[in-house]
C-alpha cells in the first residue's frame, strides 16, 4: 500500500528519534566527568527521546489507517469503515473491519454488563450473533459462552440450545454441545455426532475427511465410535484423518482398532498408527467420558 508524503515524513521522523537514542547516549557520555550528572543527564534524555518516537509512531498508525478507510471509500466500501453498533456496547464493524476493535473489551462488555446496558448475558450475545455475524464475533460469543459455562443462572441450558438450533457457524455449535455436556447433558453432543455420521456416509472422500475434522474438536468418547469405522475407509487420506481424529477422542479401550492399521499399505497410515497407539496407551478407560473444561478451550476459534 502506498501512503502520502506525510506518512513518509513520520517513517523519517521516527527513524531519526531511534538513531537519536544511541547518539545522544554516547554523546553525554563522552561529555561528561561526572559519573552521576551524567547517568542523570543520559536518563533524562532517553525518556524525553521515547516519548518523541511514540508520539511519532502513533500519528503513523494513524495516518495508514485513515489512508486504509480512504481506500475502502474509494472503491465503494464505506460500510466497511468502523461504525458504532448497539449490540456490543463499543465500536465494531463488519467481517472486514472488525479486527480493528478489541475483542477483549467486546468480550468484557458480554460478560459484565455496562452500566448503560440492561440487557441480560443471553441478550447481549444474541445481540453479537445477529445478522450473519462474522468469524470474529462468533469468536467472541464462543468464548464469552464458555467463559459462563458454571453459571446457570446467566446462561441457562434452554438459551444454549436455542443457541445452538439458531446458529450455524459449526465452532459455535460445538462449543455449545460441549458446554452443555459439561453440565451432564449429552443431547447437544449426540446431535453433533450424529449429522456427522451422516457425512461420513458420503461417497466423496472431501466429506468425510470434513466429517472427521468437526468431530475431531469435540474430544469427547462418543465420537469415538463413529470414527473407527473410517480406520478402514479406501482413501489414504481419510484413514489419516480417522487416525487424528480417534487420537482427539478415544481412550485405551480404542488402542487395538489402531494397532490394526500398523500393516496398513500406506507408510504414512503406519506411522500414524503407531504414534495414535502410544497417546492412546496413555489414557485410562474412562478418560474422555466427561467434557473438561480444558478440552473444551482447547478447540476455541481465536479471538
Amino acid at each position: 500500500m502506498t501512503y502520502g508524503s506525510s506518512s513518509r515524513r513520520k517513517l523519517v521522523i521516527a527513524a531519526f528519534i531511534g538513531g537519536m537514542l544511541t547518539y545522544g547516549a554516547s554523546y553525554l557520555i563522552a561529555g561528561n566527568s561526572d559519573p552521576d550528572q551524567k547517568i542523570a543527564l543520559l536518563e533524562s534524555r532517553i525518556e524525553g527521546l521515547e516519548a518523541s518516537l511514540a508520539t511519532a509512531q502513533n500519528e503513523l498508525k494513524n495516518t495508514r489507517w485513515s489512508s486504509d478507510a480512504s481506500n475502502l471509500a474509494a472503491n465503494g466500501k464505506a460500510a466497511e469503515i468502523p461504525k458504532r453498533v448497539k449490540d456490543s456496547g463499543t465500536a465494531c464493524s463488519d467481517s472486514t473491519v472488525v479486527n480493528n476493535v478489541n475483542s477483549v473489551e467486546i468480550l468484557r462488555n458480554l460478560e459484565i454488563s455496562p452500566p448503560n446496558d440492561s440487557r441480560s448475558f443471553v441478550e447481549r450475545v444474541n445481540g453479537i450473533l445477529a445478522d450473519n455475524p462474522p468469524k470474529e464475533k462468533i469468536a467472541v460469543a464462543t468464548k464469552a459462552i464458555f467463559d459462563m459455562a458454571r453459571d446457570r443462572d446467566h446462561l441457562p441450558d434452554d438459551a444454549l440450545q436455542t443457541m445452538y438450533h439458531n446458529q450455524s457457524d459449526p465452532d459455535l455449535k460445538r462449543v455449545a454441545a460441549q458446554v452443555l455436556a459439561q453440565r451432564g447433558n449429552d443431547t447437544l453432543l449426540e446431535d453433533q455426532v450424529a449429522k456427522a455420521q451422516v457425512k461420513l456416509k458420503s461417497t466423496h472422500a472431501k466429506d468425510r475427511q470434513d466429517a472427521l475434522v468437526q468431530l475431531a474438536k469435540l474430544r469427547n468418547i462418543k465420537a469415538a465410535d463413529a470414527i473407527v469405522p473410517l480406520l478402514h475407509d479406501p482413501d489414504t487420506d481419510v484413514r489419516l484423518d480417522a487416525l487424528l481424529a480417534l487420537r482427539n477422542n478415544g481412550n485405551a479401550l480404542n488402542v487395538g482398532y489402531v494397532e490394526m492399521l500398523r500393516s496398513d499399505p500406506s507408510p504414512a497410515v503406519r506411522s500414524l498408527a503407531n504414534d495414535v497407539a502410544s497417546d492412546l496407551k496413555d489414557l485410562s478407560a474412562s478418560a474422555r467420558t466427561s467434557m473438561s473444561a480444558s478440552d473444551i478451550e482447547a478447540g476455541l476459534p481465536p479471538m
